[in-house]
């Protein structure tokens, strides 16, 4: 109870030099944590941006037109291929344009050869995404009946969506079937769509009929084969084929992403803006120079403070022990009178070693706390604040070992 009672007085009789030195353990916490925090937030965005959509797109030579491009099966064979670059991509956008020239309902049926005036278009989406005028309207709403736009884009069945004065013309509702005529080179070819979904509340009329773009693919190779041919025998005579009017996808895993441009300068060359207008042929764009610069920038402030934490490990170990020692050393009198008036050795080196444990303890729970009051969210590791103490106390003990063996006389005579 004397060892602490002690403790209390000395405390309370140099309070100044007492808050130094837990002030300095406070703030080398602090600037501890700091550096945590900072740390823990760059890697942080550093995942997040790794995981950052990069999209492929293809275009021509020169990289100014993506749109109608009519690409063929053979052109985009290497990028769609699962065993290759298709493997690392995902949410592709194909988008075909074909025509639809009549639909049931609207006036005389169209004979063999005839022309038809009033025609429609029919558009093959992968998805919404290759529809902007859709989704960059904001008058615009689709209402899907009884499905999802998903299903309605990875059918094989012509599953549309149509304008709703379209539908309220036909005297049809969602999911009614409406028959259609295609024209092909050899004539007239019947078929039904579905009406799955209604696109409304834009006052302007809607003349496009959306379906999902590989439904697209299979009407017109019924149609070219006038129905006589299952889309499966077409696959196995090697007649199947698919045209897309743009392509762009998204690199699925980041990380392959190195290897996927390796890859595809093997079949793919890149958007050459000097090159001719004649000179035909297709180009590969990554667009992945804002992930590059923002990863690499990333990456090297996380290396300088990995670099900066050794650093700050030896100034402040090197603070920690020189604090402590010179403590001590600066009670070298009080510890002889102390030991002159009866106390023993390992009783003065206790109280050496409390206050000083007390003193940090303190310092390093205000600096916590303030820290985490403040909004900080990373703190370092428990080693990493048990070193410190130790750091500390290695200080406190170094100068205390070697008071406890001087002798009590030589210390009260010696003149500072």
């Amino acid at each position: 109870m004397a060892v602490w009672q002690y403790i209390g007085r000395s405390l309370r009789r140099r309070p100044v030099s007492r808050i130094i030195l837990g002030a300095i353990g406070l703030v080398i916490v602090i600037l501890l944590c700091v550096l945590e925090g900072v740390c823990f937030e760059q890697k942080k965005e550093l995942a997040q941006v790794e995981t950052m959509p990069i999209q492929v797109g293809i275009s021509d030579k020169r990289g100014e037109k993506k749109e109608g491009l009519a690409l063929s099966e053979q052109e985009l064979s290497h990028i769609r291929d699962t065993t290759s670059l298709g493997a690392c991509l995902t949410d592709e956008v194909l988008r075909w344009t074909g025509k639809l020239v009549w639909l049931e309902g609207y006036g005389e049926r169209p004979k063999e050869g005839a022309s038809v005036s009033r025609q429609y278009t029919l558009i093959g989406i992968s998805s919404l995404k290759a529809a902007p005028e859709l989704t960059e309207e904001e008058e615009i709403q689709i209402a899907y009946e009884g499905i999802s736009g998903r299903t309605i884009f990875s059918s094989i069945t012509p599953i549309c969506l149509m304008g709703e004065q379209r539908i309220v013309e036909l005297g049809k509702s969602p999911g009614d079937t409406v028959g259609a005529i295609f024209k092909t080179e050899d004539g007239w070819y019947e078929t039904e769509l579905v009406i799955g979904g209604v696109i409304g509340g834009s006052g302007a009329e809607i003349k496009e009929i959306y379906c999902g773009w590989e439904a697209l693919q299979y009407l017109q190779l019924a149609a070219e084969s006038r129905g006589t041919q299952t889309v499966d025998s077409l696959k196995q005579e090697g007649l199947y084929h698919y045209l897309t009017d743009r392509y762009s996808a998204v690199i699925k895993d980041n990380g392959s992403l190195m290897g996927f441009k390796a890859v595809a300068k093997r079949y793919y060359s890149a958007v050459d803006p000097l090159a001719s207008v004649e000179e035909r042929g297709l180009a590969l764009t990554v667009y992945d120079s804002l992930y590059q610069s923002t990863t690499k920038e990333l990456k090297k402030n996380i290396r300088f403070l990995d670099g900066l934490r050794p650093v700050l490990w030896v100034a402040a170990g090197g603070i920690c022990f020189l604090a402590g020692f010179l403590a001590a050393r600066s009670r070298r009198r009080e510890i002889a009178v102390i030991r002159s008036l009866g106390a023993g050795k390992f009783r003065v080196f206790l109280i050496l070693v409390l206050e000083q444990v007390m003193l940090a303890l303190l310092g390093t729970a205000i600096g916590l706390g303030g820290y985490l009051l403040f909004g900080g969210k990373s703190l370092p590791k428990v080693w990493e604040i048990v070193l410190i103490l130790i750091l500390y106390l290695a200080g406190t003990v170094a100068p205390a070992l070697r008071l406890m063996g001087d002798k009590k006389l030589a210390i009260l005579m010696k003149k500072d």
